[in-house]
C-alpha cells in the first residue's frame, strides 16, 4: 500500500486465519539509510526461501492422506495440577462448532474417557477459577501451564454439559439460580476479585440448575485487573464507568448482576 510494505501469513484449518508477520516497513528513500535498506532486503530474502520451500514441501504432500488433527492445535497432553502426573488426550471439536470467532476453545477427551475443555488464551485468572470450583461454581480446573509459550496459557477444565443463563431461562429466572450467581460474585468480591465479564455466554446452567461460571480470562484483582482495550462497547451494554483499559470495579459486576435479575442484558 503506496510506499509501505506489511507482510501476512495465512493458514487454512477449517477457516483461514491470517496473522500479520511484519510491522509496516517504510519503503521510501531507502539509499539514503542503510539499516532500513538492509532489513527490507533480508526480508525480501527470507520471503524468497519460505516461498522456495513452501512450494517443495506443497508438491510433495499427499493431500489425500491428511489427518484431521490439521484442524487442532500440536499439543495433546497436560500437567494436572494436583498431582503433577502428564495426561495425553485427544481433541474432538470446537467448543462451539457454529462459533467463527477468535477463540481457541476445544472440546477433547483424556484417554481414561473424561470429558475436557482445552482453551488457548492470553491471560487468565487461576485464582478465581480455583475459588469457585471449590465452591461448585465452576467446572474443576485441571491444568493452567504458562509455561509452554510466551503469549498464551493453555487452560483445561472439565466439560460441563450446561446451556447459556438465558437460552436455558428464555422467559423468567428461577430464584436459586440466581443466589448461586450472587453466591459466586460474593465469594470472589470476598477476595478482592471482580469477574469483569457477567454476561449470558458466561454463566452456564446445568440440567440440574446448577451454576457454572467459566471465561475468567477478564477476572481481576481489585486496584490492579483492567478491561481489554479492544472491549466490545457496540452490541453490549457495560456500566457507565466502564471503559477500554480502565479499572476493573466490584461496582461493575453488581450492576451486570442487577441487569441480569431483570433481564436487561
Amino acid at each position: 500500500m503506496g510506499s509501505w510494505l506489511c507482510v501476512l501469513g495465512a493458514v487454512f484449518t477449517d477457516r483461514p486465519v491470517v496473522q500479520p508477520l511484519t510491522p509496516l516497513l517504510w519503503l521510501g528513500h531507502m539509499h539514503a539509510r542503510k539499516p532500513q535498506y538492509q532489513a527490507v532486503t533480508r526480508l525480501f530474502s527470507a520471503l524468497s526461501m519460505g516461498i522456495n520451500e513452501l512450494e517443495d514441501f506443497y508438491s510433495h504432500l499427499d493431500f489425500v492422506a491428511i489427518s484431521e488433527a490439521r484442524f487442532f492445535p500440536y499439543i495433546t497432553s497436560f500437567t494436572k495440577i494436583d498431582t503433577g502426573h502428564e495426561v495425553q488426550f485427544s481433541y474432538e471439536t470446537t467448543a462451539d462448532p457454529n462459533h467463527l470467532g477468535d477463540k481457541a476453545v476445544f472440546v477433547a477427551s483424556t484417554q481414561d474417557g473424561r470429558k475436557i475443555v482445552v482453551k488457548f488464551t492470553e491471560v487468565y485468572n487461576d485464582e478465581a477459577h480455583s475459588l469457585l470450583a471449590a465452591a461448585g461454581l465452576a467446572p474443576q480446573l485441571l491444568s493452567c501451564d504458562r509455561s509452554r509459550f510466551s503469549d498464551f496459557t493453555m487452560v483445561v477444565m472439565d466439560y460441563v454439559d450446561g446451556k447459556q443463563f438465558f437460552y436455558r431461562y428464555p422467559d423468567a429466572t428461577p430464584p436459586g439460580v440466581l443466589d448461586e450467581v450472587s453466591k459466586a460474585l460474593r465469594i470472589l468480591h470476598e477476595n478482592k476479585l471482580v469477574f469483569g465479564d457477567l454476561r449470558s455466554p458466561n454463566i452456564l446452567v446445568t440440567d440440574q440448575h446448577r451454576v457454572q461460571l467459566v471465561d475468567f480470562d477478564w477476572c481481576g484483582k481489585v486496584g490492579e485487573g483492567t478491561y481489554p482495550e479492544g472491549i466490545n462497547l457496540v452490541d453490549i451494554k457495560w456500566p457507565e464507568s466502564v471503559v477500554p483499559g480502565g479499572p476493573l470495579m466490584i461496582e461493575h459486576d453488581d450492576e451486570m448482576f442487577r441487569r441480569l435479575k431483570s433481564r436487561e442484558l
